[in-house]
């Protein structure tokens, strides 16, 4: 490793890999630096929504579905989708990245990098000293980058598990009496299904979360109770991606949609437009802008939901039913 670089990327996530990507074969020098040995093993639904299109994964990499299915307590809604949701492993898609970042010379990738301190032009870490003219934090939903801009969090959670079964359909458990705002899922992957719970740890306490989920793992898979279970944590709360010679992007910005969860195709989009932003600091980041603006439909309803709990069921079922509107699913994002 060098003493500078023209841009330090701190985290080997999605949006850190996509903001390498598009800065690939340029005339800066990029250093990728992540904390952990192994990289892609955040618990994740592996969900992309239309969102994510525009970054380029091959086909072979994911599942893609036409239609899904919402359980709202004992009725049930299918149906057919404006654009396709695709599914990938955080593994396969991790593996998709670094191979297209690899390929460019003016990027290396270190892992086991601890961050110790941040400053204006520089950071310190185990390994010493190096200095930046752009630093881009993609370090998470607990972003140390964010802590030092003084940035607030939202924090969601989720638990999941991989499982075995046959013929699993990519389908939603909705409760409201029950589970509030959380809901399950279950995504088919390639080899497996994803199965897991999204919550807002302020209103289900996590050993609530896993009970639940418990339940529903034995609903959908017949599966008893398991202690193999992922935890993670998702930032919802967008404060702004460019502070200076400073940005954010994926979690690290707070753009995961508090209603979903769903940070795949926000880190997509935010890395890449980071990017072009620092070679073009005229570039108006038009993608974002767009995300931004589905964020914040999904997220008024949403708050309107959460606002009126004893009419949580009701809002529900209209929002369900109006979902079988192609042109309701792509203005709230799909």
């Amino acid at each position: 490793m060098k003493e500078f670089y023209d841009v330090i990327i701190i985290g080997a996530g999605p949006a850190g890999l996509s903001c390498a990507s598009a800065l690939a074969d340029s005339e800066l020098s990029v250093l990728i630096v992540d904390k952990s040995k192994t990289l892609a093993t955040k618990a994740c639904g592996g969900g992309i929504t239309d969102l994510g299109s525009d970054y380029h994964i091959p086909q072979f990499k994911t599942q893609s579905f036409g239609q899904q299915t919402v359980f709202l307590n004992r009725l049930k809604f299918t149906f057919h989708l404006a654009h396709p949701l695709k599914t990938i492993s955080r593994k396969d898609l991790s593996d998709y990245q670094i191979s297209e970042v690899k390929k460019s010379l003016n990027i290396e990738i270190q892992t086991q990098i601890i961050i110790n301190k941040i400053e204006k032009d520089h950071i310190v870490t185990n390994f010493g000293k190096f200095g930046f003219k752009w630093l881009v934090g993609a370090d998470g939903a607990t972003s140390q980058v964010r802590k030092y801009l003084n940035q607030p969090f939202n924090i969601r959670a989720g638990f999941s598990t991989e499982v075995q079964i046959s013929n699993p359909k990519f389908s939603w458990y909705v409760n409201p009496r029950k589970m509030g705002s959380a809901y399950v899922w279950c995504f088919p992957h390639k080899n497996h299904a994803n199965i897991g719970i999204y919550y807002d740890p302020e209103q289900l306490p996590p050993a609530v979360a896993r009970f639940l989920l418990n339940i529903y793992l034995n609903k959908i898979a017949g599966l008893p109770a398991t202690l193999n279970m992922s935890g993670g944590v998702v930032n919802c709360l967008y404060s702004g991606c460019e502070f200076g010679n400073i940005f954010l992007a994926g979690d690290a910005a707070g753009l995961a949609i508090l209603s979903s969860g769903e940070g795949i195709s926000s880190a997509l989009i935010s890395g890449q437009e980071v990017a072009r932003k620092i070679l073009d600091p005229s570039y108006a980041m038009p993608q974002l802008e767009h995300l931004l603006k589905i964020k914040n439909r999904q997220e008024k309803l949403h708050r309107i939901y959460e606002n009126h709990p004893r009419l949580q069921y009701i809002f529900y079922v209209i929002f369900l039913l109006a979902q079988k509107s192609k042109r309701f699913q792509m203005w709230f994002g799909n």
